[in-house]
């Protein structure tokens, strides 16, 4: 919609046309940013042909930067987060504002837990983990990092480089984040916490994808992460995160936990099997929260 109120940034948009499966849906699908009346309208292939319209690519035009999304009121900081600008081939472009770059009908409805007694939050979780939605985006993860694999570019390259490169295409890690464990009272009380919900980012198991390339680490181990944490025989503190360990069907496995700057939230940065060697490690380096590990 182009009127003379519309931003600048938003009508550099204006009449472009990208296939349905183009990566800039990911980002940039409206509304863009509070008061955005830009719409989107579907074509068929004949009405493109026939009106003699462009299709345009987002392929090598998304380019990840950083955008101011707040204040800290306690520190005075200023809040930066990544984005994704599209820039288009007139040399125009445009950054959804915080909050506004990502698909409405591709994120799944995710309630706030916080809300929720422990044993429904749980069972939440639990059906999270084993249903459509987190299968999905796994299954896509795996699916990009498994072909990225198997091409030359990626021969030499570092786990970290292979992140950076699949990062910047914006169609596997896209902004979703998953209920994936729930503390009891005991265990916010011994880790000092509020929120009950610990979180999983897309961009944490595309990191992940990455650097268990090869282990036989599946989606059925992620069902496992609310077992290790309710019923963790050692948590460890060291540095910002919170390590919990504990032993299932002869394996030991381990969740590191971090708390955001703001401590609103908590999330699952890393979940993988274990050895005693770690725990032996963490008894000498970390602080020991609880011990109940032989």
């Amino acid at each position: 919609m182009k009127k003379a109120v519309t931003r600048a940034s938003h009508a550099a948009m204006h009449g472009r046309v990208f296939h349905h499966d183009d990566p800039i849906w990911n980002t940039h699908y409206p509304p863009c940013a509070l008061n955005c009346r830009c719409r989107v309208r579907a074509l068929t292939e004949r009405q493109v042909r026939q009106r003699g319209i462009a299709v345009e690519s987002s392929e090598g035009r998304l380019t990840e930067v950083t955008q101011e999304v707040g204040l800290d009121k306690r520190t005075g900081e200023v809040i930066e987060r990544p984005a994704w600008q599209y820039t288009a081939p007139d040399g125009r472009s445009m950054t959804p504002s915080p909050g506004w770059n990502y698909n409405p009908g591709r994120a799944a409805y995710q309630p706030d837990l916080d809300r929720y007694d422990f044993d429904l939050a749980r069972q939440y979780v639990e059906g999270m983990l084993t249903g459509p939605a987190f299968a999905r985006t796994w299954n896509r993860v795996e699916a990009a990092v498994t072909a990225f694999r198997a091409t030359d570019a990626a021969a030499g390259l570092s786990a970290a480089q292979i992140t950076a490169m699949l990062r910047r295409r914006g169609d596997i890690a896209m902004g979703e984040t998953y209920a994936v464990g729930v503390l009891s009272a005991a265990d916010r009380r011994l880790l000092g916490v509020e929120t009950q919900a610990v979180l999983l980012s897309d961009d944490t198991l595309l990191k992940q994808a990455i650097s268990r390339t090869g282990q036989g680490f599946g989606l059925r181990d992620y069902w496992r992460v609310q077992h290790v944490i309710e019923h963790a025989s050692f948590v460890a503190r060291q540095g910002e995160n919170v390590l919990v360990f504990v032993e299932r069907d002869g394996m030991l496995y381990a969740a590191f936990i971090k708390r955001t700057d703001d401590g609103r939230e908590l999330y699952l940065t890393s979940f993988r099997r274990s050895s005693l060697e770690d725990v032996a490690r963490l008894r000498r380096q970390a602080e020991v929260l609880r011990d109940e590990i032989g």
